[in-house]
């Protein structure tokens, strides 16, 4: 079987990292760049980008379970050891380098260059087994870069435990419903019972409703029929409308968090299968290429904050301008080291385990 690709999603994981650094990388210890005009508006402006875990979530939901759909197809049945394996060697690699370096380097690096004290709260053996998620509910964020944002690998590692064998167990024509289930369940355990989103069933509404367009993508069905006959007008309005809400919503309280899921696999959909779209992210092929190399950069962020942040602290006293250096400077070196680091580590460091994946393909 042709291999399944979906071209114009590399670009998406691209522009959901950019809201990812864009809400840690914005950011300010100076009190008179905290209460600056400039920094409410730029704050303001990016406040939506916080759903870009979010968007991963539900990405990560339609790709997976997609996967899995046309290997039950072919097979009839679905391979756990080799799918498990395949996921080992994309996400165990750079993610233990990364908890290695947070618990053992950057205590080093702290008090050497930084002359700071180092305390950390996090438990080592939780996040070596991907349970940060709870262990950051449990004692709030790590001290260690880098460990903050393991949390959503945690909960991927986790949807990518249970998936597989949900689906083994669930007869194929009950699978719409399974997802339904888990997205409803999902909301009421957060509305009502006040579940934290870093759980695993809190982060579920997201992962669920997209394994839900992958199965009605899959099977083609009446509403994968609609949905990919939309008109330009209609998808440009929906655009509108969903954009419009994400503002709304974080700025304003006004709105519902579900319409944000529901916007978010549309997109995932219609760049995937709209007959009609205004435009698709596959055109832009040097994005295109950085979206397959977010997983570096997603883990490897918060060390270039912590490296560029100090570094610039021992010129800050010279630079007369810390609006300029905190949120001009500070977030394009930032950026540029990230992407630099996220690179080599890609090219020299995750591609030798990438390359195995073969071996335990369909």
């Amino acid at each position: 079987m042709k291999k399944v690709y979906f071209e114009n999603l590399d670009g998406l994981r691209f522009i959901a990292f950019v809201g990812i650094f864009l809400t840690h990388g914005i950011f300010t210890f100076d009190k008179t760049v905290e209460s600056s005009t400039f920094f409410h508006v730029l704050k303001t402006v990016i406040r939506p980008s916080e759903f870009g875990v979010p968007f991963f979530f539900c990405l990560s939901g339609f790709l997976i379970t997609y996967l899995l759909l046309t290997e039950i197809k072919k097979n009839e049945r679905i391979n756990i050891g080799n799918f498990y394996m395949r996921r080992i060697l994309r996400i165990w690699p750079l993610y233990l380098a990364v908890v290695v370096f947070g618990f053992f380097i950057f205590p080093y690096l702290r008090s050497f260059f930084i002359h700071e004290p180092y305390t950390e709260v996090a438990s080592l053996w939780k996040y070596l087994c991907f349970m940060s998620n709870y262990d950051q509910m449990a004692v709030g964020r790590p001290f260690g870069a880098g460990l903050g944002v393991t949390w959503s690998l945690s909960v991927e590692e986790q949807f990518y435990l249970a998936w597989p064998l949900l689906l083994s167990i669930v007869p194929r024509k009950y699978f719409i419903q399974l997802c339904l289930f888990l997205f409803v369940l999902g909301y009421v355990l957060i509305d009502f019972f006040e579940l934290n989103y870093i759980h695993i069933m809190g982060s579920m509404v997201d992962l669920s409703i997209g394994a839900c367009i992958a199965v009605i993508s899959f099977d083609k069905n009446k509403v994968y029929n609609f949905l990919s006959t939309l008109n330009k007008g209609t998808i440009m309005f929906i655009y509108i409308l969903g954009f419009t809400h994400l503002y709304t919503y974080t700025l304003l309280g006004f709105g519902h968090r579900i319409f944000i899921s529901l916007f978010m696999v549309f997109v995932i959909f219609e760049q995937c299968f709209a007959e009609n779209s205004v435009f698709k992210m596959g055109k832009l092929q040097r994005i295109s290429y950085l979206g397959t190399l977010t997983y570096g950069f997603y883990l490897l962020h918060t060390i270039s904050n912590f490296i560029i942040y100090n570094i610039l602290k021992l010129f800050r006293s010279k630079i007369d301008m810390p609006i300029f250096s905190d949120l001009v400077l500070q977030p394009i070196l930032c950026f540029a080291l990230t992407i630099a680091a996220g690179y080599l580590s890609y090219k020299y460091f995750e591609k030798p385990f990438l390359n195995l994946k073969s071996k335990f393909a369909q």
